[in-house]
């Protein structure tokens, strides 16, 4: 069986599992044997906001989106990953899965790496905030302030970073690290 086939395979098994979203998992098996990126993409972007798909996103992160990974926007693909991200209970491992999916973005092999990176490792930076490791948090927001100040064409309609944002967890990063000095 090729890797493509287990794709589809888990896709199949996810529709008489999810009866709910059979339709929409038949459609993204067919966009991806037709290699129409894009259209997956959009297509994943509906569903993303469902509670009862995010159910199982982190299966389907896993099983499905990581056979197309690196052909899709990387943006969008850093997006996915941080919703998928929010599933896990745990920041340590919203942190690992974050961690593996910059090495995706890395790996990818596409130009423009940057913003999608900077967006992944500013919700690691939240994560280690929320775990008190706020030292880490610093260090991730201080250097995420400094790739952003050197981007040019920076949209944050486009990254989900507005400086105000990384601002304010550089503020609250301070905050906790002084108190906890105390």
């Amino acid at each position: 069986m090729s890797s493509s086939d287990s794709y589809l395979s888990w896709l199949e098994s996810a529709q008489t599992k999810h009866t709910n979203y059979a339709s929409q998992l038949n459609q993204l098996g067919e966009y991806y044997k037709q290699k129409l990126w894009h259209q997956l993409t959009v297509l994943i972007e509906e569903l993303l906001p469902q509670q009862e798909f995010q159910s199982f996103l982190i299966s389907f992160y896993d099983n499905f989106i990581t056979a197309f990974a690196h052909r899709i926007n990387l943006l969008k693909l850093a997006q996915i990953a941080e919703v998928t991200a929010k599933q896990y209970k745990q920041p340590e491992q919203a942190i690992h899965f974050l961690q593996g999916a910059i090495k995706q973005i890395t790996e990818s092999g596409q130009r423009h790496t940057e913003q999608p990176m900077l967006f992944l490792r500013m919700h690691i930076a939240e994560d280690k905030l929320q775990m008190g490791a706020t030292d880490e948090c610093k260090t991730l927001i201080e250097e995420g302030k400094e790739t952003l100040d050197t981007m040019e064409n920076v949209s944050t309609a486009a990254t989900g970073i507005p400086k105000s944002k990384l601002q304010s967890l550089l503020v609250t990063s301070h905050l906790l690290h002084f108190t906890s000095c105390r």
